[in-house]
């Protein structure tokens, strides 16, 4: 399953050098974290397949989830968000980054108030608000298409969104067909 995944986060599309794909890695660690200082076993697999799609090793993401898990207080938390947006030079770096953090601020058990006025701050700061907002939407099950998507976002929306094709409905039936009848032989 790894292997299917490896090194397809449409981040690797800008040629992003490794100290960039560990502090992109890092700030959605922190969204895992800021809000109780834990990390839960959902968040923990969801950042190890990050780390696979961004084409980190394993040990990349256990040093990135250490040296998140050490940070503590809030204004040492800004302080890494802001060198964080330094670092973010380009615009489709940020929106990529933005989407990541506000996905995993979704999960259950967040603060999401917090995780929400912390993502807003961010992309107010980088200048990409109407981004926040479209990615808020989307992740809140809102209807979102094409129309109200921003426009720095449209060639990543398909990573963010899912392609709902023809082929991928005709999977996704396929893939609940052998599920039920998994199913049907364990009882």
């Amino acid at each position: 399953a790894d292997k299917k995944i490896a090194g397809k986060h449409p981040l690797l599309s800008l040629k992003p050098d490794l100290p960039l794909r560990i502090s992109y890695f890092q700030g959605i660690v922190l969204a895992a974290v800021v809000d109780d200082g834990k990390i839960a076993e959902m968040e923990k697999e969801y950042l190890r397949r990050l780390g696979v799609k961004l084409a980190l090793t394993s040990e990349d993401v256990e040093e990135c989830i250490q040296t998140i898990s050490e940070i503590r207080s809030v204004t040492d938390q800004e302080l890494f968000l802001r060198e964080l947006a330094e670092v973010m030079t380009e615009k489709a770096v940020s929106i990529l980054f933005l989407g990541d953090f506000i996905r995993i601020s979704m999960m259950p058990d967040h603060n999401k108030e917090k995780l929400h006025e912390l993502a807003k701050a961010f992309a107010e700061y980088l200048d990409i608000t109407n981004a926040a907002n479209f990615f808020l939407e989307l992740f809140n099950g809102k209807d979102v298409d094409q129309k109200s998507c921003p426009a720095g976002l449209l060639p990543y929306l398909d990573y963010f969104c899912g392609k709902k094709t023809e082929k991928n409905s005709q999977n996704e039936a396929v893939v609940e067909e052998l599920k039920t009848l998994i199913d049907s032989e364990n009882t």
